[in-house]
């Protein structure tokens, strides 16, 4: 099918969008692998599953992002109809499933912070005889440079010796 000059711009800016479209699904994959390997240390802190299962949904929502958008360059350079409304129809149904994820996150996000705060809370009397614990412990104070949970007060009051692992007077808020 012969395109005018207007349409032809068109098809290729379809084209170049959903090569965008394409680089962003990888993007979120990259950061949802990076996301699942890097918070190892960091998933026992909160018993929410909502929170354990995020990375894995960015996974999925990567790949098919990156797919969608893979058939969509497709159905711009083959100029197919029906393949361009299939996409559109699948772009629609992404950009509400963002938007419910976000939403999500952002109401949420409180939870999390109470869940980890109740967690740690809980087990921190455990650190001398829980290995897990300590671990866990140990990585949060060293990555984030504090001690305790609100200060090294968190340790006298429960009382534990402070940490080699603890910074000096430094508090997490």
């Amino acid at each position: 099918m012969a395109l005018g000059g207007g349409m032809s711009c068109v098809k290729y800016l379809l084209f170049l969008f959903n090569l965008l479209f394409a680089i962003t699904g990888l993007i979120i994959l990259i950061v949802g692998i990076k996301a699942e390997v890097n918070s190892s240390p960091y998933i026992d802190l909160t018993d929410e599953n909502f929170y354990t299962s995020a990375p894995v949904v960015m996974i999925i929502v990567g790949i098919i992002v990156f797919v969608v958008a893979f058939f969509g360059c497709c159905g711009a350079v083959k100029e197919n109809h029906c393949m361009i409304i299939t996409f559109s129809v699948f772009l629609l149904i992404i950009f509400l499933a963002e938007l419910g994820v976000g939403i999500a996150g952002y109401v949420k996000h409180k939870d999390l912070e109470n869940s980890i705060l109740r967690h740690l809370n809980d087990t921190i009397k455990d650190y001398p005889t829980n290995p897990d614990v300590q671990r866990t412990f140990d990585i949060i104070q060293t990555d984030l440079k504090c001690c305790g949970i609100n200060g090294p007060n968190d340790w006298e009051n429960n009382k534990l010796p402070i940490p080699n692992t603890c910074c000096d007077g430094q508090v997490i808020t």
